[in-house]
């Protein structure tokens, strides 16, 4: 259980710094402003426990929920898929809060990716 855990906590930053989404020109955002489904790549190493591998995809309603999937590998061993439901926040500055898992997660909106 520590070790999915550690894994979620890894994904949901990597997930935080690698998405950029696409913000109005007006520079006003909201939940409407984030909505589709998104990939997500991630490599690295578990200290203590070997190289890490994942993807998966983040969707957004436009609405305020999201839904997800995570296909890791860890030392060598395929991760049982978790799937997960959550909700998000963006802010008319376009900072996205991120409420899934464990705790909360921060993004930011930007032009161009």
């Amino acid at each position: 259980m520590f070790l999915r855990n550690r894994l979620l906590q890894l994904t949901l930053i990597v997930l935080s710094v690698a998405i950029g989404m696409q913000a109005e020109d007006s520079g006003s955002c909201s939940n409407a402003t984030l909505h589709g489904s998104y990939g997500l790549h991630a490599t690295g190493t578990i200290i203590g426990v070997g190289d890490f591998a994942a993807v998966g995809r983040f969707t957004f309603d436009g609405k305020g929920k999201l839904t997800g999937q995570l296909f890791t590998r860890v030392a060598g061993n395929n991760m049982e898929p978790p799937t997960f439901t959550g909700t998000y926040s963006v802010s008319p500055d376009c900072i996205v809060t991120y409420y899934f898992g464990v705790g909360s997660h921060v993004s930011v909106i930007v032009d161009h990716g």
